[in-house]
C-alpha cells in the first residue's frame, strides 16, 4: 500500500515537473525533481530533469553534481560538456570528447569552441571545415562565421600567410559581415574590411529593432564595432603620409576633432579662468582684434552703469546713515506741535504701544545698492503719508 502511495506521488511530482518546466518555471520545476528524488534518490529521470533546471537557472556547478550518477548518453553528455563550457573548464571538454572519437554533430561543436578558446587554431579550423562538408542547416552561417575566426587568428599569428582565404555562402547576417571583415583587415585588404564594417553596422541596427536589443547592449556592440572602422580608417591614413588626414570619413562617435577639443577643454577653462581675472584687475580693456574679441565686448556692453543721485559728489564721504529714517538719524531735529497736548489722547487705543514694537527693518551689510532698490517701505513709515493725506482731504473744503 505504501509503494503504490509513493508511485503515485512520484507521478504527480513528474506532472507538475513537465507543467512547470513547459512555463519556463524552472525554479518551481527544480523543487518537482526534489520531491522526487527524496522517493527515488537514484531516478535517472529525475536526475536528469534536475540538472536541466540548473543549467537553466545558470547553477553549471551544482549540474554537474547531479550528472556524477548519471549514465553519459548523448543527450546527458551534451548538457555536461556545457555546463563545464560556462565554467570556462575548456580543457575538460577535450577529456569529456576526445578526438577520434564517434561524437554527435551538437558534441562536435561544442568541441570546436572549446579548441578555440584553448587556441589551437589549426586544429579547431579543420573540425569546422569538416562540419560544413557534413552538415547544411540554418546553422550555417554560424559555423561559416566562426571558421572565419579562426582564419582571422591565425592570419594575425603568420600575417605573411596566404591560405587563409573563405568566402562565406550562407545568407547575409550581422556576425557573418563583421567576422569577414575583421578577416579582410588582418589579410590587410583595407578597403574591402571597411566597406564590411559599415555594411556590419547596419545589419546591427537591423538585427537590434528586430530583436529589441536593450540600449546597454546596443551601445556595447556599436563601440565594437565603430572602433575595428576607426582602426581601418587610421592605417589607410597611414598609408598616405603626404596627404592632410580627413577626418570626416571617421564616425561621429570618434571624430578626431571632436577628441581634441575634449582633450584640450580643461586648458581652455583654466585660460579663459585666467582672462576673467585679469579683467577684473584692469579698468579698462584694450581690443585686439582678435578672434573672441567681439564676444568680449558684448558681454561688457551688457554691465549697466550704476545710478547716482543728480547731486552726487565722489569727493565727499555718503551719509553712514542715509538708510535709516530721518527719525532715527542722528541730526534729527524734532518739530514741536504747535496745537498743544490735545492730540496726547487721540486715536485707538494701543496705537502708542504698536508703532513702538513696529521697528523698522535693519539694512544689509555695506547698504548695497541693489538691496536699496529693491527695498520698500514698511512697519511705521507707512503710517504718515496716510496722515499727510487726510489733513489735506480736511482743507480742500475751506477754499
Amino acid at each position: 500500500m505504501a509503494s503504490k502511495d509513493g508511485d503515485l506521488a512520484v507521478a504527480h511530482h513528474f506532472e507538475d515537473l513537465m507543467k512547470h518546466y513547459n512555463n519556463e518555471d524552472f525554479d518551481k520545476a527544480l523543487k518537482s525533481a526534489n520531491a522526487i528524488l527524496k522517493e527515488t534518490p537514484s531516478d535517472p529521470k529525475a536526475l536528469h530533469c534536475k540538472a536541466v533546471c540548473l543549467v537553466q537557472l545558470g547553477k553549471f556547478a551544482d549540474a554537474l553534481d547531479a550528472l556524477k550518477n548519471v549514465e553519459l548518453k548523448a543527450d546527458t553528455r551534451l548538457l555536461k560538456v556545457y555546463a563545464l563550457y560556462r565554467l570556462g573548464r575548456y580543457a575538460d571538454i577535450l577529456k569529456e570528447l576526445p578526438a577520434g572519437a564517434e561524437l554527435t554533430l551538437e558534441l562536435k561543436e561544442v568541441r570546436a569552441q572549446a579548441l578555440y578558446k584553448l587556441e589551437k587554431y589549426e586544429e579547431c579550423r579543420e573540425l569546422y571545415k569538416e562540419l560544413l562538408k557534413k552538415q547544411r542547416d540554418d546553422l550555417d552561417a554560424e559555423r561559416q562565421s566562426n571558421l572565419m575566426a579562426v582564419l582571422t587568428q591565425l592570419q594575425l599569428l603568420a600575417p605573411s600567410a596566404t591560405g587563409n582565404k573563405f568566402t562565406p555562402s550562407a545568407a547575409e547576417t550581422y556576425e557573418l559581415v563583421f567576422n569577414s571583415a575583421a578577416l579582410d583587415l588582418a589579410r590587410g585588404d583595407l578597403a574591402e574590411a571597411e566597406k564590411k564594417f559599415r555594411r556590419a553596422q547596419v545589419l546591427f541596427q537591423e538585427y537590434a529593432e528586430e530583436e529589441q536589443l536593450s540600449p546597454a547592449k546596443i551601445k556595447a556592440e556599436m563601440i565594437t564595432i565603430k572602433t575595428q572602422l576607426v582602426g581601418v580608417l587610421l592605417r589607410r591614413q597611414r598609408q598616405q603620409p603626404t596627404q592632410q588626414p580627413d577626418t570626416s570619413k571617421l564616425p561621429a562617435a570618434f571624430n578626431m576633432d571632436a577628441l581634441e577639443a575634449n582633450f584640450l577643454n580643461q586648458s581652455a577653462k583654466l585660460k579663459k579662468k585666467a582672462k576673467k581675472e585679469a579683467d577684473a584687475l584692469s579698468p579698462k580693456s584694450v581690443p585686439t582684434g582678435k578672434a573672441g574679441a567681439g564676444d568680449a565686448a558684448k558681454k561688457k556692453a551688457k554691465k549697466r552703469k550704476p545710478r547716482l543721485p543728480k547731486n552726487y559728489d565722489p569727493n565727499v564721504k555718503p551719509d553712514p546713515e542715509r538708510w535709516l529714517p530721518k527719525i532715527e538719524r542722528s541730526n534729527f531735529k524734532k518739530k514741536k506741535d504747535k496745537r498743544g497736548n490735545a492730540s496726547i489722547n487721540k486715536g485707538t487705543q494701543g496705537s502708542t504701544a504698536q508703532a513702538e514694537v513696529q521697528a523698522p527693518p535693519t539694512p544689509k551689510s555695506q547698504h548695497s545698492g541693489a538691496a536699496a532698490a529693491n527695498a520698500g517701505p514698511a512697519g511705521p513709515r507707512q503710517g504718515k503719508p496716510q496722515a499727510a493725506t487726510k489733513k489735506q482731504a480736511k482743507k480742500r473744503p475751506k477754499k
